[in-house]
């Protein structure tokens, strides 16, 4: 492969807006529409940074002149529960529509978090209607991801020790962060259930934060030797009831215990991964960049304490920095490593072509060859660090396509 050629295709790989986002559309009347935030998972409300607990779909038709209807059947009988966002118009700017009735809302139209039939799990339709003219003029869908987690969206348990016997006192402490709630109050407690040689059920006082202190595993925190599964459940009732009705659910929490006789080693290991963030091992006690059973908490990644944090969009520290698990996400963090490199190669080509063109002893054909390799790299930089400005001007302010703009 030639030096341009190799340059090219960098400049080819650096185009992280085609990878946003999508919701189908029907093709001609509305260009392909895009759903704010991308992700969404049943019993977690909707989280971006300009209009928290909405989801927003920024659609723009081939008629940007008419005024149009957006319609969210519930998919009930009768359609009962179905939301519209009624007399939607194109901004000037790019055609996107726009609810401008919503005062205390979005720009773009959309449906707000409330835990019903349109939080479901599963694929949902919803369609646009154009004013003067019966029918669908262009439809979409979204998705709602089952909540594996029973209602939590990190869960950090850390052990007092990671190779127990029948003579350590077991102790736990950690962190559990459910997910924002919707408008019914609810008290919520939480336990570990324990199952094996020995059953037993450990109360766990959660405080505001979201922290518990150190619990023991039982009344002495000792187990007889033998296989143990441990699991946190969530229990709930409404607040002010007069008879509560209170509700448990099982987490995805889970831990194995083998405990061993006294001398020997046991062990501890954490099949899957509790909630929607976390790692599958277990955590010493009292290490502080420990999280849900073994994962390194990074701020500005994935700590759930940050203010900042987005259980919707949940990420890995890594070696070469924080990895999103979305999958725009995931390709916008690809892309900045990509361009790293690039960079890296860009540079080191410039100094290669230097290198040939100082010690070419006025060789005709070495120093051609180091000028042109030296250009090659000046040119191939200058692609990397101008593409993505490329792609805007061509994408957003030329074509209008949805995702290519600031």
């Amino acid at each position: 492969m030639s030096k341009k050629a190799f340059f090219l295709l960098i400049v080819l790989l650096i185009q992280p807006e085609l990878f946003l986002q999508r919701v189908s559309a029907d093709a001609g009347n509305c260009l392909p529409i895009e759903q704010v935030p991308p992700a969404l998972v049943q019993n977690v409300a909707p989280i971006s940074s300009s209009s928290p607990g909405w989801v927003q779909f920024k659609i723009i038709p081939k008629d940007t002149k008419s005024t149009y209807k957006l319609v969210f059947p519930s998919g009930k009988v009768g359609g009962i529960g179905s939301i519209e966002r009624d007399n939607l118009t194109s901004r000037p700017v790019d055609g996107t529509l726009v609810d401008e009735t919503l005062t205390d809302g979005p720009v773009f139209p959309g449906i707000y978090y409330d835990g019903g039939s349109l939080f479901e799990p599963g694929d949902h339709t919803f369609y646009l209607e154009r004013k003067g003219s019966p029918g669908n003029y262009c439809k979409g869908k979204y998705t709602i991801k089952k909540d594996e987690s029973g209602g939590i969206t990190a869960c950090v348990i850390n052990f007092s020790t990671l190779t127990p016997n029948e003579t350590d006192k077991i102790e736990v402490t950690g962190y559990i962060q459910p997910p924002p709630q919707s408008t019914i109050l609810i008290n919520q407690g939480y336990k570990l259930k324990i199952e094996g040689p020995s059953k037993l059920d450990v109360v766990i006082t959660v405080d505001p934060t979201g922290n518990f202190k150190s619990t023991p595993l039982g009344p002495t925190g000792k187990l007889n030797p033998g296989n143990y599964t441990i699991t946190l459940y969530k229990t709930q009732s409404p607040v002010g009831a007069i008879t509560p009705n209170i509700s448990e659910f099982v987490t995805n929490c889970k831990y194995n215990m083998n405990v061993a006789s006294s001398g020997s080693p046991g062990s501890i290991t954490q099949p899957g991964t509790p909630g929607t963030t976390g790692s599958s091992t277990a955590c010493a006690k009292d290490d502080p960049k420990c999280s849900s059973g073994g994962g390194k908490l990074v701020s500005g990644c994935n700590n759930p304490k940050d203010l900042n944090f987005d259980p919707n969009n949940p990420a890995i520290a890594t070696a070469i920095g924080c990895i999103h698990t979305n999958p725009a996400e995931f390709v916008k963090d690809l892309m900045k490593f990509i361009i790293g490199i690039g960079g890296g190669l860009a540079f080191l080509m410039m100094l290669l072509g230097a290198f040939q063109m100082l010690t070419s002893q006025g060789n005709p054909e070495t120093l051609n060859a180091g000028r042109e390799r030296l250009t090659s790299a000046v040119i191939g930089l200058l692609f990397i660090i101008f593409s993505i400005l490329f792609l805007q001007i061509i994408g957003f302010g030329i074509l209008a396509i949805p995702g290519f703009g600031p």
